[in-house]
């Protein structure tokens, strides 16, 4: 019989990453030091940046989480 793990339900809200996130963003980014370290100037400089999608969850107006992607390659020609 295989065990049951039952997880609190999170109300977090999932919004894109501004600017004024980045100071949470890099403090969470120190608790993973196996994690790229980018520095808060360097969050805000990325969000200026062509391709980038930058979203962070918050629970209660904080943010606990974040997640970047970029577009590399150029988009195909139609």
């Amino acid at each position: 019989m295989a065990a049951e793990t039952k997880r609190e339900q999170a109300a977090a809200t999932i919004r894109a990453f501004l600017p004024a996130d980045a100071a949470a963003v890099t403090e969470i980014l120190k608790g993973s030091p196996e994690a790229s370290q980018w520095t808060e100037w360097g969050f805000k400089e990325l969000l200026g940046w062509r391709g980038v999608l930058a979203l962070v969850s918050e629970d209660d107006r904080k943010v606990i989480g974040f997640i970047i992607g970029r577009q590399v390659g150029e988009r195909p020609k139609s």
